[in-house]
């Protein structure tokens, strides 16, 4: 006998045919099937949601101890504005300085044009009083005999040597003054970004085992030079086939800052790049591909690159030393020149999907001297003279 139907009323299970239960609530189980199908889908929608709901309370714990980790930058925030009230009043005490120094040297030109003054008022009376008399006398023959030959009129214009004294003395060098305000401001903010950004030093060293055959690694791993006569190295699946290396550290995560040296002669370009960057060919050049992001000096021609695109920059560098900082996380890589005042050069603005690796290249196209690059890791230091980097 089949059992086909479900007495609701009776809580039990019989088939189509039963007399006991008729008059009462009579389901068939072929309509239960259904619904039991149709909860069978609501329980895994839930349950994906629930597994959906769990996840976000996951990330939602991790971003809550991310934050909860930045507590610390509250004292990091005051730190600075102490570094920064001190640099403050070092910028104070120089502008005032510099007041001072040209208030005191315009004041020492009015005292020594004044005294200059008080010489020539004293001999000009000493002039007017023989004068004086003769005017006085009334023979004119006594008058004629007394006068003396030399007796004449004022030598020169004090009025308008004293006016040109004063405007001299006007014209303090207000440009001075600006620049120094100017220098000492910019100074602040790298050292307020320096010290709120800055996580850790990056000791960049390079990898000899991706180094092109025309570069030559110096012992301590930093510095490397440009040779015209190609040298043999083991053939090694990272080794480019030119004058281009990568760092051996690679940065995924976190703030990092290093500086490049060059020498004055010579073509260069560095910046990062993911691994994965081409080891042959125009692509594997810095800039010339999706994997890499550089600064690059061509035939004294500066430009920053990325996948081919070029952005020029227009004005000549004053000197040889460059910083690179790389914020991983909020896809920034900045290059700075490194004189006094510091200035900015370049930003790129991404977002970085693969591990990074510092990534340089260096060549020559005559034979005229000696082309290196050498790398280095720094802190900057705001001294009274300047910014300075060690």
């Amino acid at each position: 006998m089949l059992l086909d139907c479900h007495c609701v009323e009776g809580a039990a299970y019989l088939c189509n045919h039963c007399i006991v239960h008729r008059g009462q609530l009579v389901k068939s189980l072929e309509e239960d099937s259904v619904k039991k199908e149709l909860l069978s889908n609501v329980l895994k929608e839930l349950s994906t949601s629930k597994a959906e709901t769990e996840d976000n309370i996951q990330s939602l714990n991790k971003e809550s101890q991310y934050f909860q980790s930045k507590q610390g930058l509250s004292r990091k925030v005051s730190m600075v504005f102490e570094i920064l009230k001190k640099h403050m009043d070092t910028i104070e005490k120089r502008v005032l300085s510099e007041i001072s120094r040209q208030v005191e040297e315009a004041s020492g030109s009015y005292q020594a044009e004044i005294q200059e003054m008080e010489a020539k008022k004293k001999e000009l009376s000493r002039k007017m009083a023989p004068i004086m008399e003769l005017c006085a006398m009334t023979d004119p023959i006594t008058v004629l005999e007394r006068m003396e030959p030399e007796v004449g009129g004022v030598d020169g214009n004090p009025q308008e040597t004293t006016a040109d004294c004063r405007k001299a003395a006007r014209d303090m060098d207000e440009g001075l003054i600006s620049q120094i305000l100017h220098t000492g401001l910019a100074e602040l903010v790298v050292t307020a970004h320096s010290t709120l950004f800055m996580d850790e030093e990056s000791n960049i060293l390079l990898d000899e085992n991706t180094m092109g055959n025309n570069l030559l690694l110096l012992p301590d791993n930093k510095s490397f030079v440009w040779s015209k006569t190609q040298k043999s190295k083991p053939k090694t699946p990272g080794r480019f086939r030119d004058h281009q290396v990568l760092s051996s550290t690679s940065f995924s995560t976190g703030r990092h800052f290093w500086t490049v040296e060059t020498s004055k002669i010579g073509n260069w370009r560095f910046g990062v790049s993911y691994g994965s960057i081409a080891r042959k060919g125009f692509r594997s050049y810095i800039g010339c591909n999706d994997k890499s992001w550089g600064l690059c000096k061509w035939n004294n021609q500066y430009s920053a690159m990325h996948a081919c695109k070029v952005t020029k920059i227009p004005d000549r560098f004053t000197c040889q030393r460059f910083g690179v900082y790389l914020d991983y996380e909020a896809g920034h890589l900045s290059f700075y020149e490194l004189c006094n005042p510091i200035r900015h050069l370049y930003t790129f603005n991404t977002i970085f999907t693969e591990p990074l690796f510092g990534v340089f290249r260096l060549w020559l196209d005559s034979n005229r001297g000696e082309t290196w690059m050498s790398l280095r890791t720094d802190r900057l230091c705001i001294c009274h003279g300047g910014a300075e980097w060690f």
